[in-house]
Parts: structure tokens; sequence; C-alpha cells
């Protein structure tokens, strides 16, 4: 083979890795990929009054959260998550070391990256992103701090600031989540 032959055989060969690099590790630096088993709204609304988990899903939750945040902790706290999380939100976290975070806060903070920006450094020095935030909080947490304040000064407020604030029913989403753990 001639010299050129090699080199474009060599750049075909680095390019197809890289390729492949992007498509095996999903993690596109700044993007937070969109699971296609939550709707639009979903987890936005607000949590009925007298929410509660299962006494194993809070067992399990508190291990998963302790195992992905590095934290500690007390099972005496899980009382904050029933505020702003359903078991359904325990679950998919559970099983996958995440909040599910609905596509319109993804493609509200991916269009708006300065949003986050307010969010300050993690303790490592680098930009808080969707990605990182989402292993610690939940959807509706996560609305409130970062789109909230801007969109309840909206006239009219955005579909998403209603349901959040409880003036109009969300849409009916089927759960997909038992397919994780049936």
């Amino acid at each position: 083979m001639k010299k050129n032959n090699y080199i474009i055989l060599i750049l075909f060969i680095v390019f197809i890795s890289f390729i492949l690099f992007i498509f095996i590790t999903k993690n596109r630096e700044g993007f937070t990929i969109i699971d296609k088993n939550i709707g639009e709204y979903q987890y936005l609304a607000p949590i009925p009054e007298y929410n509660t988990w299962s006494d194993a899903i809070v067992d399990q939750f508190i291990t998963k959260y302790n195992e992905v945040t590095g934290q500690t902790t007390p099972k005496e706290y899980i009382n904050n998550w029933f505020k702003i999380a359903l078991e359904d939100e325990a679950k998919y976290y559970i099983s996958k070391g995440v909040f599910p975070i609905c596509p319109y806060i993804i493609n509200y903070c991916n269009n708006e990256p300065t949003v986050l920006n307010k969010l300050g450094l993690d303790p490592s020095g680098n930009p808080i992103t969707l990605d990182m935030f989402q292993k610690y909080q939940s959807n509706r947490f996560l609305y409130n701090v970062i789109i909230l304040p801007i969109q309840e000064k909206m006239d009219p407020m955005p579909d998403a600031c209603l349901i959040f604030l409880g003036k109009k029913e969300p849409p009916t989403y089927t759960s997909n989540l038992i397919s994780y753990f049936g």
C-alpha cells in the first residue's frame, strides 16, 4: 500500500472510533438525555398532601441516594422527600441513580444554559450541570429553583408554571416505570 492509503486508513479508523465513543458513552457535555418514557410536564404538578412511600422503597431509596451522592442521609430526613417526590420518582431513582426530569425542564435548561450558571459551581469548582443536579434533587425542586422565579412573573404564565402552581391540570401520562420493576 502507498503511504497515502495508510494515512487515509488511519484517519478512517480514528473517525469511526470517535463516533463509536460518542454513541457508547451517551454523555454529551452540557446536555441531559431525554427519557422518552417521561411526559412533557410529568412530575411538575403539586404533591398530594399526605404523600408517603412504602417502607421498602424508603430503605432502597436511602441506600441508592447515599451510594450515588456519597452522603449519609438519615432515615428521619426522608419526610422531606415526601414533599417533593412521588414514590414512582423514588423507584426511578433506585433504578437509574437520578431523578426523572421532564422534557420541559431539560429543554428549557438546554435552550437557556445561563439559568444554571446562577447556581454557581460544584465543590470541585466545575459549573453545575443538569446531569449533576438530578442526582441530588427531584423534578419539582429543579423547576422551583431554576425556572419558577422567571416564569411566575410572565403574563400569561406558561403551562408548566400553571401546572406547578396547581392552577392547571397536567396532561395524563401512563406510567412506564412498571417496566423497570416488574
